[in-house]
């Protein structure tokens, strides 16, 4: 186990990271995705220190809609070093973080391949299905969440009104 604390953190060296598979395969072993950012926290540099407490990050930033400044709720941390996203993670799939009482979930960063090769696989389906039955679930949640006012403002409004005086 390697020390990836910020104080003993340094950028890898060039001439180790020196073609570009290897680069990629050394930024995907130090990329861990960050899900259900809130929209308060808004710029990348709040992100970034969040995890640098962990571990020397090198780059963190929010996935931002084209065209808008606002972002789409998750974001990437690339650390220094490799081992850092092993401290962090350990043998879980998924750890949750705690940012000003909105919990993160933090998972290892998939490259475009992985997530291809996941999709494929005979148990995507299955997941697939649990995860539109999780969405289904929050929107009916929040479908009734919003009726709640409305029935309420619909019985004021049947109730009988009273007379207005000059």
């Amino acid at each position: 186990m390697c020390d990836a604390s910020p104080a003993s953190s340094s950028v890898t060296p060039a001439s180790f990271t020196s073609s570009p598979a290897r680069k990629a395969l050394s930024a995907m072993a130090r990329k861990v995705f960050v899900g259900g950012i809130p929209q308060e926290l808004e710029q990348d540099e709040e992100l970034r220190l969040l995890f640098n407490s962990k571990s020397h990050v090198q780059r963190a930033w929010l996935q931002r809609e084209r065209g808008r400044n606002k972002h789409r709720g998750f974001g990437f941390v690339l650390f220094a070093k490799e081992c850092a996203v092993d401290n962090l993670m350990g043998d879980e799939k998924s750890i949750h973080v705690y940012w000003n009482g909105n919990r993160l979930e933090v998972k290892r960063a998939l490259s475009d391949k992985d997530v291809s090769n996941a999709e494929n696989s005979p148990s995507a389906a299955l997941a697939s299905t649990a995860s539109e039955e999780i969405a289904r679930r929050h929107f009916d949640k929040q479908q009734q969440q919003h009726r709640k006012p409305l029935q309420q403002l619909q019985q004021l409004e049947q109730l009988p009104k009273l007379p207005q005086f000059p």
